[in-house]
Formats: structure tokens, sequence, C-alpha cells
């Protein structure tokens, strides 16, 4: 949470520090006021306010106040987020409403523009696009699959890897994407790893708790996960039928002449 990042953030100037301070005792005033304002009320300038918001990650003010609204309202409504026993089917809307709106905006943070062009460009290159997943992910990527063949691109899933079958693709025509929501799934990491050796240009859609996959893959993208709490597969579920929908919408706009309403 942002909120954590500043309290502990260390190389604050004197200047950056009042900020810090004025922040983290005033939680809810930075949802409505601009950097002017912030500097006017924190005795600084906006420049001292642009160099606060760069030291935390963010290019200027109006992307860390967009990141601080949301982290802050989580924060306030995290019961909102929290499936109870005793919760009614009314209830529950409002609760999976929720989580499909804090997951989409988190896996959307997490995903580097840069990276998402470079797969599409490699996917609108390929002749073929094979998925590599197992458990619950292989039936997610069977259905991208029945997606992507509608547009007439030859989409194949798998759960193992066959050396046969590895050996007949040609390279040069060939993508393949391999899914754990941990990122060190031994038996998908072995598998990127074949992939590689045979020069296949490898996507790799993992979680962030281990780089043992994003080190093998051209490019990564990463999954949003709640690790440790009894909904986690709820919510790398979501997130990675997130990014499946936002490659094939990426595809869907680029190989049709069709308008998504």
């Amino acid at each position: 949470m942002i909120i954590e990042k500043i309290k502990d953030y260390k190389n604050f100037t004197n200047q950056e520090k009042h900020v810090q301070e004025y922040i983290l005792n005033n939680p809810d005033e930075i949802m409505s006021i601009n950097a002017k304002e912030l500097a006017k009320l924190t005795f600084t300038s906006s420049s001292t306010i642009i160099r606060f918001c760069k030291k935390l990650g963010f290019e200027g003010y109006p992307d860390f106040q967009k990141k601080y609204i949301f982290d802050y309202v989580i924060s306030l409504n995290s019961k909102e987020y929290q499936i109870r026993k005793n919760a009614s089917p009314q209830d529950t809307i409002k609760i999976v409403n929720n989580l499909y709106y804090l997951v989409i905006e988190e896996t959307g943070n997490l995903i580097d523009k840069n990276v998402l062009n470079r797969i599409i460009n490699y996917l609108l290159r390929a002749k073929k696009i094979d998925f590599y997943a197992s458990d619950i992910n292989f039936a997610r990527v069977q259905s991208m699959c029945i997606k992507l063949n509608s547009l007439g691109i030859q989409a194949q899933a798998f759960n193992t890897i066959n050396q046969i079958y590895l050996k007949s693709l040609n390279p040069s025509e060939t993508v393949a994407f391999v899914i754990t929501h941990t990122g060190s799934n031994k038996h998908m990491v072995e598998i990127a790893y074949k992939l590689r050796k045979q020069r296949i240009t490898t996507m790799g859609i993992s979680g962030t708790m281990s780089q043992d996959l994003a080190l093998i893959c051209n490019e990564t993208l990463y999954i949003y996960s709640k690790d440790g709490t009894d909904m986690h597969t709820l919510y790398y579920g979501l997130s990675l039928e997130y990014i499946l929908d936002l490659l094939y919408t990426n595809l869907y706009l680029k190989l049709t002449d069709q308008i998504i309403r």
C-alpha cells in the first residue's frame, strides 16, 4: 500500500519530510487537493511535491494521487472485499463487484506497457500460438484458444510438452505462453526451458513471488495474487482472465474491422 511506502521511505529531504508528515497526519485530504494546494499546506513548492512523488516511483502528482486514492478507498472499505459466512446473495453482489474492480486495477498496475506492446507484435507475426498451463489454468487457456481460433489464429493448449511436436515447429512462426500463478512451478519452468532451447519465442504469465519463470522467458506479464488468503484462487483466476482478454482484445482490434461496443 502506498501509505506504508510513504511511511517507510528514508531518503526524503527536509522539505520533502514536511510533505511526508502532512500526508501521514491528514490522509483524507490528499483525495481532493492538487499539487499547488499541497505545496501551500506544507510550506513547500510544487517542484518539491513533484520530487516527492518521483522518489516514490511516480511520474508526477496526478499519477501519485490516482494510486493514493485507489489504495485509500480500499483501506477504508477493506471489509467490502471479505466474503463472510452470513453474507446474503445481495451482499455478495457488492463484494464480488469490488473484488473484480480491485483485481483488474491491480493487474493493470503490474502491466508494463512496453512489454505488452512487444508481446502483441510477436503475436501478430506468429502463425501459431501455443499455451502451456496446468490445473484450472489449463481450462482458462483452452477458452482463450477458442477465441483465437475464431479470429483465424491457430492456437492450442497443452498441460505437458511433446518433444516430437516441439521439433516439428518452425521457431520463427511460433509463440508459446507458459502460465503459472506462482512463477516457480517446476513443471512449467522446465517447459519454458525446453521451449527456449528450441528457440521458440516464449512468454510467461506468472505471479510476482518468484522470478524462476521470468528469467527464462522472452517477456513476462504478471498476475495479481493474494496468496495466503482463502480466496487467492479467485484473485489470480480473475487476474489471468483479465490478461488473456487484454491480449485477445488487442488482436481482435488489429485483425478485424469491428468496433467493440
